[in-house]
């Protein structure tokens, strides 16, 4: 640590030493060469925090799991990041409210986004930096880091505008807590964005695969109800269906061919037959595509952003081998 202009700042530097060899070949003296090497050391440390940080969010498929890992990762990296607070809704219109936060901040945090927009100032590039921090949070991050705890906060949202982090329009944002030994200088700035950014982006993701997911679960649903709709209706038609045409090949087996009301039954008896073997057939079709859609959902891909992609050639073999069991059953 160096002081500059009356606070401690974080620095780093290498040394070189080399003797001062006189005329006589003795040593006179020592040369000490001294290079700073803080931006490399930042720079090294910073983009392994980046690393960790992607590695970790790869396999994160929920909205709770995206939260927890940004968090995780965070709090084992508190040499730029002593703390972060995430703010997310969870639909467009609900508002911003604290959804986790690193261990030991979560008591002293707002719960929400508010109190840490309406003390800031707006950066130029849309980051609002909140040169006060709470009054509550203080002791709870003294208590954590000690005189390591941070005196500003920097709110990022991921659209990065003014006005996202002015009106909240945003439907999430990061509160990252700012080393206290180093100014906000451009690459500090860069990096916070990156961390924001990377988070943000898994977050989006989550929430259209738990979109999609919700989505798949609706449709699974509607289409049992529709099942168990037809499956009654079949029911409630072919039962007194064949409750009729029992009695009346009864009737007719009773009756002679000479008989007149005969030829009516028959024609009677044909057409209900021909209905029966139709309503069996079209409830046959019915559940053969059902079962035809869920084989062909069950082997189709999800991308990473929840949509879901079907093989064409995989559905064009479903709908042929269909077809054929169909055209043998009608024939």
């Amino acid at each position: 640590m160096l002081v500059n202009n009356g606070r401690r700042r974080e620095r780093y530097f290498t040394f070189t030493y080399s003797p001062i060899i006189g005329a006589g070949g003795a040593i006179e003296g020592e040369f000490r060469a001294v290079a700073e090497t803080t931006e490399q050391v930042l720079s090294e440390r910073r983009l392994r925090t980046l690393s960790s940080l992607a590695a970790a969010l790869m396999d994160a498929q929920s909205v709770d799991t995206a939260l927890d890992t940004v968090i995780d990762v965070c709090a084992h990296h508190p040499a730029d990041i002593p703390f972060v607070a995430v703010y997310a809704s969870d639909e467009a219109d609900s508002p911003v409210l604290l959804r986790g936060a690193t261990p030991g901040a979560t008591a002293g945090l707002p719960h929400s986004l508010a109190p840490f927009t309406d003390r800031g100032s707006v950066e130029a590039d849309g980051l609002r930096l909140v040169s006060e921090l709470p009054v509550l949070l203080l002791p709870a991050l003294a208590a954590r880091l000690g005189d390591d705890s941070p005196e500003q906060a920097l709110v990022v949202t991921p659209s990065g505008t003014a006005d996202a982090v002015t009106d909240l329009s945003s439907t999430s944002a990061l509160v990252l807590g700012l080393r206290r030994y180093r100014p906000l200088d451009d690459q500090y700035r860069g990096f916070c964005r990156l961390v924001a950014d990377q988070a943000s982006a898994t977050l989006a993701n989550a929430m259209a695969y738990q979109g999609e997911r919700r989505r798949a679960e609706s449709l699974a649903q509607l289409d049992q109800a529709k099942t168990t709709f037809r499956a009654n209706v079949s029911h409630e038609f072919r039962t007194p269906l064949t409750l009729m045409l029992g009695p009346l090949d009864d009737a007719l087996a009773s009756l002679s061919d000479d008989y007149a009301l005969a030829g009516r039954l028959r024609i009677v008896q044909r057409n209900g037959r021909r209905l029966h073997r139709g309503w069996s057939t079209g409830c046959w079709i019915s559940r053969a595509l059902r079962q035809a859609r869920g084989e062909v959902i069950a082997r189709s891909c999800l991308h990473g952003d929840g949509s879901m992609v079907m093989d064409p050639v995989l559905v064009l073999a479903v709908i042929v081998r269909d077809a054929a069991v169909l055209r043998e059953t009608l024939t």
